[in-house]
């Protein structure tokens, strides 16, 4: 994990707009691209299209930030939330045993 970040994106569509799965999957793909891995969360709401986690080089930060500025110029119907830089919690598996 030394040298890498998580950067989250909810993708949040309209109340009023019927946005095609190809859509979130093409973004989803361009993200997948700059990343190490990425984890897709639950959707917990039907306005949500996308709720993932990407494992980011750090030296890659300013490239996946820019990727997500270009995403949401060409997808301004749809609203981007963009959160990070974190430590990389969704990535890491920790198990706790008692004793």
């Amino acid at each position: 994990m030394k040298g890498r970040v998580e950067l989250g994106i909810k993708l949040v569509k309209n109340q009023t707009e019927d946005i095609s799965m190809d859509i979130a999957k093409e973004i989803l793909g361009s993200l997948n691209k700059l990343s190490v891995k990425g984890f897709i969360g639950n959707k917990f709401s039907d306005r949500l299209l996308l709720n993932c986690s990407f494992l980011v080089e750090k030296n890659k930060f300013d490239e996946f930030s820019n990727k997500v500025a270009e995403l949401e110029e060409r997808h301004k119907n749809l609203k981007f939330i963009y959160t990070g830089p974190w430590p990389p919690y969704s990535f890491v598996n920790i198990k706790i045993s008692g004793s």
